[in-house]
């Protein structure tokens, strides 16, 4: 009891709570020793998604929506308590991503301490960027300052650059504050080469260098893989790795038999994620009850739509819902992720599609990439070769095994991410960290 007298962690499971002392127990009750966390992402509530999808060139990417939520239920899972959120919309600018102009600030939740508001701005390439950095200054020392003295933790979502400028123009300010971000992608020859030509390609890889400039101002870090702590020069004691979550809310239900052999992939579709070969390594399967589905929008659309009339066992479903995507996948054999280990951007990535397959239930042929821990390699069909024929023997190999097969394989692969990979226990990790860095700052 004395050692939690002297030594108080920042926040308690609800496991933890039922082994301390009484004393304690009255503490955390009343507020003692509670972190506040303020969560700033770039995502919209699931009543928004579908006018997004309405007015947006290009779609929305929902794994990035789905996880910043996956998160904010984790996070709220642990403390057993409220967290403040921001957001801005995640649309592309006007007028050849996004149909309007401009996006109004939506408060969607508001109490003595917490606040959910979504923060407008003009949607214009520039004067959207200058917009969301005061904006977000703004609510973020607006938090600040109508919240009591506890500890204060802001989690930022990714590298966007207006929020890294505006939360470390407040850290001046504030100096006590913890910051962390949550880094699923890098930029530059770090992540996925967008292949920009000219001044693009020069702006972009300067505001990459800007990017991680700023983020090395940052107290902790939440990473997708080991391998990002190597580009950000990060020491060891200052970050976690989650890979991602294991959502809740990916239904279940048992594979039924069927006499089709459905092989499914549901994501961006372009050909360096190697929607290319998974199209032809199908194509090769000469067996009437296969078939193909296909979900999302990219660059290989055009391909695929060619494809359709070539050979009519592909189905193509176009851009889709998340509740629609959990549908097929429920009718599928087995789902397939045919990004392959090449280029470096690979060590720095861990794909959502395998946490959401392996959730699912269904058995999931994908390759050994640098950024999936080995772990996960005992519930993954493996594809060794990557050749075109290395990937049809595969799915032909899964397919054609017995039905209980297929089923203990999708069984297991659920058990382990729901088990290992659900939003409390990732982002207990995170607040863990968070209580370190506390404890550090407040001995210093």
């Amino acid at each position: 009891m004395i050692l939690y007298l002297i030594f108080p962690k920042k926040y308690y499971s609800a496991s933890e709570k039922d082994r301390l002392p009484d004393v304690i127990r009255q503490q955390l009750t009343i507020g003692v020793a509670v972190m506040q966390i303020l969560f700033f992402g770039v995502f919209c509530r699931k009543e928004e998604e579908a006018h997004l999808i309405k007015n947006s060139n290009i779609g929305v990417q929902g794994a990035v929506i789905s996880f910043q939520w996956n998160l904010i239920e984790g996070l709220i899972a642990n403390l057993e308590a409220p967290i403040s959120i921001l957001n801005f919309l995640p649309v592309g600018t006007y007028p050849k991503y996004y149909k309007k102009i401009i996006l109004k600030s939506v408060e969607w939740r508001k109490s003595k301490y917490v606040t959910d508001k979504t923060i407008g701005f003009i949607n214009l390439l520039g004067i959207k960027q200058i917009i969301q950095i005061y904006r977000a200054k703004i609510e973020i020392e607006n938090w600040l300052n109508k919240t009591d003295d506890k500890d204060k933790c802001i989690l930022i979502y990714d590298l966007v650059l207006p929020y890294l400028i505006a939360l470390n123009w407040v850290k001046k300010k504030y100096p006590k504050i913890i910051t962390c971000s949550i880094v699923a992608d890098l930029p530059n020859q770090f992540g996925y080469n967008k292949k920009d030509k000219g001044l693009m390609k020069l702006l972009r890889r300067f505001i990459g260098k800007v990017q991680l400039h700023e983020i090395q101002k940052m107290n902790c870090y939440a990473l997708l893989t080991k391998h990002m702590k190597y580009p950000l020069n990060i020491p060891d004691a200052s970050y976690v790795v989650i890979e991602g979550i294991a959502s809740s809310n990916v239904p279940f239900r048992e594979i039924q038999r069927n006499s089709k052999n459905i092989i499914m992939y549901a994501g961006v579709l372009t050909d360096i994620y190697g929607i290319d070969n998974l199209v032809k390594a199908f194509m090769g399967i000469d067996d009437t009850n296969y078939e193909l589905w296909l979900c999302g929008s990219g660059d290989y659309e055009d391909t695929i739509c060619k494809c359709l009339s070539v050979d009519k066992r592909i189905k193509y479903f176009g851009y889709c819902p998340k509740n629609k995507i959990y549908e097929l996948q429920s009718q599928a054999s087995v789902l397939v992720n045919p990004r392959q280990n090449i280029g470096e951007y690979t060590k720095y990535s861990f794909p959502s599609k395998i946490m959401e397959y392996l959730a699912a239930g269904r058995p999931v042929i994908a390759y050994r990439l640098d950024g999936i821990p080995l772990e996960y390699y005992d519930y993954i069909q493996c594809v060794d070769g990557n050749a075109v024929r290395d990937l049809r023997e595969k799915m032909i190999e899964v397919c054609e095994l017995s039905f209980e097969e297929r089923q203990r394989l999708g069984a297991q692969g659920r058990q382990f991410v729901m088990q290992n990979k659900n939003a409390r226990t990732q982002c207990k990790k995170i607040l863990d960290l968070l209580s370190s860095v506390f404890e550090n700052h407040s001995t210093a």
